[in-house]
């Protein structure tokens, strides 16, 4: 239950269950069940299904994983979030609708994975699809990094846009520091104006050390330009004790 000043603001249950339905098939699901609405003064109490996510993973082999799943989660609004604008556009837009993936073991230290999202409704208001791809390199030779590329495309009733990234980490100092750093180009287009494709460069970095067993130090950084704007800088700074 959640208050706010003393009063009720939420009640609900979360359920979260997972098992192996039968040899290499497993199935994941949660939901979410509100108990409490308060309407124009009028409290209600009849439970309502408010979140859903069902999600099976099957094993085709032992270098294809299959998955499909069905998302009808709600969009969550923060008010103050680490998320840049690209991300919390995926992350909004890619709920709510069927989901198709699959992932390939090439090689011992590469995997290529292809997912897709497609989110429909009646009135066709609301529409979204989605394509994302990556290939990951746990141990890049000679550098003991890994690397991440990625491509992604996203396409709406408003907006379509396009990103490139690659993402390279490298742990340092007998693995006690870890630094990531990361640039993505993004392509935005908005259907409702006639304007050319806004271009946007993202870089950044992060960076944990390990002080102590329980005592960590993360620095995180990143830049967002874009032509005829002031660059966009964003610093984070945390100091974490585990007791």
């Amino acid at each position: 239950q959640q208050q706010n000043h003393a009063v009720t603001d939420r009640r609900f249950a979360y359920f979260q269950h997972t098992n192996d339905l039968i040899r290499n098939l497993n199935f994941f699901g949660s939901c979410e069940v509100d108990f409490y609405q308060r309407i124009d003064s009028q409290v209600n109490n009849k439970p309502v299904l408010t979140n859903l996510l069902l999600n099976l993973r099957y094993r085709a082999s032992k270098r294809l994983n299959l998955n499909a799943g069905y998302d009808n989660r709600r969009n969550i609004i923060y008010y103050e979030s680490y998320k840049n604008f690209i991300d919390q556009l995926i992350d909004d837009e890619t709920r709510q609708g069927l989901r198709l993936g699959a992932n390939v073991k090439i090689h011992k230290t590469i995997n290529l994975g292809i997912n897709s999202s497609w989110r429909f409704q009646k009135s066709d208001l609301n529409l979204s699809k989605n394509l994302n791809a990556y290939l990951n390199i746990s141990r890049l030779p000679g550098l003991n990094a890994y690397l991440s590329l990625s491509a992604n495309m996203l396409q709406t009733n408003y907006l379509n846009s396009n990103f490139y990234g690659a993402r390279l980490t490298k742990p340092l100092l007998h693995n006690k520091c870890n630094l990531e750093s990361y640039y993505r180009r993004v392509d935005y287009q908005y259907k409702s104006f006639e304007t050319n494709i806004i271009h946007q460069d993202i870089g950044g970095f992060d960076f944990s050390w390990n002080l102590t067993r329980k005592l960590g130090l993360y620095l995180t950084w990143e830049g967002t330009f874009e032509q005829r704007k002031p660059t966009f800088n964003r610093v984070n700074t945390r100091l974490i004790r585990r007791f």
